[in-house]
């Protein structure tokens, strides 16, 4: 969503959490169709849920592995990247996050829209990927729903919302 600053809009994410303060998190590495709307963020958002450490990443830049290292340096211990992508950027994503995984020892949950989306259209399949980069659960392209990962068990499942 957008967030409004002093210094212009960024790309953001609320994260709300029971009895606590809402948490906000902007998209610090911009693509370049974005760069003359927006403004990046300039810190990276670490969550603790559960005993575990909890990274967000927006589009583009969970993308870029120098992103997924800097959260890393942070104690990060779960990857979310959340993301807008047609056919071709779930094809790199599916390399890409992996990738991150194995890298990192971590898993990464990758959540991904269905339906038009600027000039494209956004295929689904969000994923999530253990931490030696194994796929463990993926939506299809066509259904809405939720990818749920428990990290404890390091399984995945797929919820339908019909």
């Amino acid at each position: 969503m957008p967030i409004a600053v002093k210094a212009g809009v960024q790309i953001g994410m609320v994260w709300f959490t029971p009895s606590k303060a809402r948490q906000l998190y902007a998209k610090q590495q911009l693509h370049i169709d974005e760069i003359p709307y927006f403004i990046p963020g300039d810190e990276q958002l670490v969550l603790e849920r559960g005993g575990m450490i909890l990274a967000p990443a927006i589009c583009y830049e969970s993308l870029q592995i120098d992103h997924a290292d800097k959260a890393v340096a942070l104690a990060a211990e779960v990857y979310l990247a959340s993301v807008a992508k047609p056919a071709n950027g779930i094809a790199r994503g599916a390399v890409h996050y992996p990738d991150v995984a194995r890298r990192h020892t971590m898993p990464v949950i990758m959540a991904n829209c269905i339906g038009p989306c600027d000039n494209f259209i956004s295929v689904g399949q969000s994923a999530a990927w253990n931490n030696q980069g194994e796929l463990l659960a993926q939506m299809d392209s066509e259904s809405e729903g939720v990818v749920i990962l428990d990290t404890q068990s390091e399984s995945a499942s797929v919820i339908g919302i019909a």
